[in-house]
């Protein structure tokens, strides 16, 4: 594991929108490891880990839980390569490595839900 230190983008003065929902567009990946089993920017921050994007899982559009707005989702999955021994967001999360299904079990929105399905479903036919 490497040594590396980023700073995490913060402020909505730096996040950016749909122009056609006019919501905040948020953007996520599933980091899994080929021994064992979410981008890649927010993979590092949010949980001190690199690696190599895969295609599209796919694009949401979802109700802000605190906002009237309707946000813009995509997911990718993230082949990880690299887990940071420190990261931007390490002492607000933490990095705990689990099954998809247990991702799903703890994942209380249904978007990232029907991502994480789509993510089981590509690894399920590219074992065949």
């Amino acid at each position: 594991m490497a040594a590396m230190m980023v700073a995490a983008r913060q402020g909505r003065e730096l996040q950016r929108y749909s122009a056609s929902t006019g919501g905040r567009i948020v953007v996520g990946c599933i980091p899994y490891r080929v021994r064992d089993e979410a981008a890649r920017r927010e993979a590092l921050e949010e949980a001190g880990v690199r690696g190599e994007t895969g295609p599209s899982l796919g694009r949401w559009c979802y109700q802000s839980r605190r906002y009237e707005a309707t946000y813009e989702g995509y997911m990718f999955p993230l082949r990880v390569t690299d887990e940071l021994e420190r990261w931007p967001e390490m002492s607000g999360r933490g990095r705990t490595w689990v099954t998809v299904q247990d991702a799903m079990d703890r994942c209380p929105h249904l978007w990232m839900r029907e991502a994480l399905q789509r993510f089981a479903d590509r690894v399920a036919d590219a074992a065949l």
